[in-house]
């Protein structure tokens, strides 16, 4: 005779786990459907519950013309067939060699990339936003294809290219008043015009911080508030536009230094 069929070890469920799950499914769901209850209804509805409540689509329709959306829907296609192709074929090959192949330094290149899996993408940002500035491609589609083409989280970069900014204008204005503050005999030469063209001597660092922030618009201005003195106030200007090509979204950096009293002391 064969042997009876053996029931599987484990706890059968009780009334207090079915409720529990019950709880959790609920309290999961609620924020979906209220979600969905305010996007069919005018606002007054939103924090009144009413089965009598009228349906409407105005929501839809104002959040349509609020902001470009058929635009976002076309970047979003481009970039997921860019980085889906380019992942496709690179991923495809990758494995392929990794599992079929026997090479010297296999196993350290594969455990290579498993490590690279565990660096956060936020840690990368501003590395690849200079990299990126260098290459002319800040504020375009391929940028952000091609960090995501390499596993970097396009999102992040995008959401902290303005900060990435905002860094590199800091870094460029101290590099600045420390070369003034060593050259301050020769202030009055490193001043400048507010968005014109630099005098010979700050022409590399310019070129080198439009590199960096590309557009951007500077402004350099040296006083003596006593006469007599070596005393000398530096306010450096640095602007930006998130959006190149247009006249919106501009940020400006400011950094007013005091020199030649014996300490440095910038703020910002």
């Amino acid at each position: 005779m064969s042997a009876a069929p053996q029931a599987l070890a484990f706890n059968e469920p009780t009334w207090v786990d079915t409720i529990a799950a019950w709880w959790l499914a609920l309290l999961w769901v609620l924020p979906l459907v209220y979600a969905i209850w305010t996007a069919f209804h005018a606002p007054e509805f939103s924090t009144h519950f009413s089965l009598l409540a009228p349906l409407t689509l105005d929501n839809f329709r104002r959040a349509w013309v609020a902001a470009p959306f058929a635009r976002y829907f076309l970047n979003t296609t481009l970039l997921v067939a860019m980085i889906l192709a380019v992942q496709l074929v690179l991923g495809t090959l990758a494995a392929y060699a990794f599992a079929r192949y026997e090479f010297r330094g296999r196993n350290v290149a594969f455990a290579l990339v498993l490590v690279q899996l565990m660096i956060m993408p936020d840690i990368l940002v501003v590395e690849n936003y200079r990299t990126m500035a260098r290459l002319g491609l800040v504020d375009t589609l391929l940028a952000i294809g091609l960090l995501g083409a390499i596993g970097i989280q396009a999102r992040a970069y995008s959401a902290l290219a303005d900060a990435t900014m905002r860094s590199e204008a800091t870094m460029a204005s101290e590099a600045l008043v420390a070369t003034i503050n060593n050259d301050l005999g020769n202030a009055g030469n490193y001043a400048m015009i507010y968005n014109t063209s630099p005098p010979a001597s700050l022409v590399p660092w310019y070129n080198e911080t439009r590199t960096v922030i590309p557009g951007a618009k500077i402004g350099v201005t040296i006083t003596t508030p006593n006469a007599g003195t070596t005393y000398r106030r530096v306010d450096i200007v640095i602007a930006w536009q998130r959006k190149q090509g247009t006249g919106e979204y501009e940020n400006t950096h400011r950094l007013t230094a005091h020199l030649g009293t014996g300490r440095l002391k910038a703020t910002w």
